[in-house]
């Protein structure tokens, strides 16, 4: 399957305008509070915890409240231990970024502003620099991420972020 299809499969809303309701909650937490409120920093949004606390639900709750003022194929979402990635673990996150801007988007990175949510990131090889490049270059770029791992987290963070 081309990385294409895979993340038109993790993308609905680029298709039908919104974040399907199997994947929103009613209750909106404490923490999506929070982070709806960081949206337009330029920083970059982590949310570490434990697996099955419900970081998956709010990054959908955060696309699904862009979604109100934002063109849908402006919004990039990944889960990066979905297993049909794996046939390009090589270079994933490079390739992701690329697919999404030619393939999707049809233009550059420096154009209007998107919104990029990869969920479980630790599972991306050198993403501590992947992020760091790109925040430098001070793409237009919200990178909101997830993971369960927070030592291995914490530890990339301190040393390149």
């Amino acid at each position: 399957m081309p990385l294409l299809d895979i993340l038109r499969a993790q993308n609905e809303w680029w298709s039908t305008g919104k974040v399907p309701s199997v994947l929103l909650k009613d209750i909106k937490r404490i923490e999506f509070e929070k982070a709806i409120g960081q949206i337009d920093d330029e920083r970059i949004l982590g949310m570490i915890g434990p697996r099955r606390t419900g970081k998956t639900t709010i990054l959908y709750q955060l696309i699904n409240k862009i979604l109100e003022n934002t063109n849908p194929e402006r919004i990039l979402f990944f889960s990066a231990d979905d297993p049909a990635l794996l046939p390009f673990k090589d270079n994933l996150f490079e390739n992701i970024i690329k697919t999404f801007f030619e393939d999707v988007l049809l233009e550059s990175k420096r154009g209007e502003k998107v919104y990029i949510f990869i969920d479980e990131l630790h599972f991306l090889a050198d993403w501590e620099l992947w992020l760091k490049k790109y925040y430098d270059l001070k793409y237009n770029i919200k990178f909101i991420i997830s993971s369960s791992s927070a030592i291995h987290i914490q530890r990339k963070y301190t040393r390149k972020l």
